[in-house]
């Protein structure tokens, strides 16, 4: 490749799930809120309609965007984790910041953490990966 030519663009697209190490809980509400980190930046692009009494949830996008090779891909997701809650929401901001499509999940508290709503997670993504790993490729495996 020579100077003149675009950098190829990668069609290698993720979800990125961010764990709070420092929580302490069953697996299954690991599983479940890391399952809502998952779900939710995706809910978040739908738009819903309501006619008549029925309500329609689409998502529009560009052909090529990273949701339609997310979809028509591996549906690849990465689990990893932060230590405590303030690298979690520090992590959170900075996404927000740079338009990186993330999710932070709450949990109400009501079979764990005493009945304290607790940040869990976040969700990020589907996005390319040379978007997000600049962000997330230091964090360890969960």
């Amino acid at each position: 490749m020579n100077a003149n030519e675009e950098k190829p663009v990668s069609s290698v697209v993720k979800q990125v799930l961010v764990w709070r190490k420092d929580l302490k809980c069953r697996k299954g509400k690991l599983s479940a809120q890391l399952s809502h980190a998952a779900m939710s930046p995706i809910f978040n692009m739908m738009k819903a309609s309501n006619e008549g009494g029925r309500i329609t949830y689409t998502i529009e996008v560009d052909e090529g965007s990273p949701f339609a090779l997310y979809k028509e891909g591996r549906f690849t997701k990465i689990v990893c984790y932060v230590e405590n809650e303030a690298e979690l929401l520090a992590l959170h901001a900075q996404l927000k910041a740079n338009y990186i499509p993330v999710s932070l999940i709450t949990d109400a508290g009501l079979t764990e953490f005493n009945g304290v709503p607790t940040n869990t997670c976040i969700g990020i993504g589907p996005v390319l990966a040379e978007v997000v790993d600049p962000f997330t490729k230091h964090l360890p495996l969960l």
